[in-house]
């Protein structure tokens, strides 16, 4: 199961994921988490590293979701 929240900034979305993941067991990914370095405030990654953690991501959720034994949709 996938569930993806749309909305617009301050409208409650990572809220709600965060609800949603643990009522469902499973991880949930905040996409301004995908842009912004949250080491220092206004630092984004550089391009490169935002073009390569959402492919990151579905490597380890895919991982994860079989390891857990779950089939996966393709």
């Amino acid at each position: 199961m996938r569930i993806r929240i749309i909305g617009s900034c301050g409208s409650g979305k990572s809220t709600a994921a965060r609800q949603l993941a643990a009522m469902y067991g499973t991880d949930y990914y905040e996409t301004d988490n995908l842009v912004w370095d949250r080491s220092e405030e206004g630092l984004r990654y550089p391009i490169e590293v935002r073009d390569r953690m959402p492919r990151d991501i579905v490597l380890v959720s895919h991982q994860s979701e079989c390891g857990r034994g779950r089939h996966l949709d393709q």
